[in-house]
């Protein structure tokens, strides 16, 4: 009984609390939903790193039990990279649902195109490839995030 209930969390947890089961695009599905918590979480520094700490890690840990238990290398269910890569992506930015869209936006598309090296960083092994590459997205994301509202700001 105990097994079945972390195996359900586990698996809740991976998916995005099961957006990832949604159908075309669920890694974008998933996005959207980190976009709409990262709202909810209170805009404190510490607080957000470890969140988003935790959701590397973890996301390390999980993603790789995940591909084993479904024997799918970089299952599109697994979407708990997106969740940490949005997270990331807005992390410190000043917060506005204008910046919000904007960085789903640019991180979809760093995650979609895959610039270098982006890319290269699927092939590691396990959860880390999984997580890497939403992680590197995300940096991308945050520096053009940064540079948009500098210079949307009036420089």
């Amino acid at each position: 009984m105990r097994k079945n209930i972390v195996k359900w969390l586990e698996i809740a947890i991976g998916t995005g609390f099961f957006t990832g089961y949604l159908p075309l695009a669920p890694a974008t599905w998933g996005s959207g939903f980190a976009l709409l918590i990262f709202f909810l979480i209170p805009k404190i520094i510490w607080l957000q790193s470890i969140i988003i700490l935790f959701l590397f890690f973890y996301g390390l840990y999980l993603s790789g039990k995940l591909e084993k238990m479904w024997g799918e290398r970089d299952a599109k269910r697994i979407v708990i990279d997106e969740v940490c890569g949005m997270f990331l992506s807005l992390f410190l930015i000043s917060w506005s649902w204008k910046t919000g869209i904007l960085g789903f936006l640019l991180f979809r598309f760093f995650d979609i195109v895959k610039p270098f090296p982006i890319r290269r960083s699927q092939v590691l092994p396990c959860g880390w490839g999984i997580m890497t590459d939403d992680v590197i997205a995300a940096f991308y994301t945050n520096i053009i995030l940064r540079i948009i509202i500098w210079m949307a700001s009036g420089l």
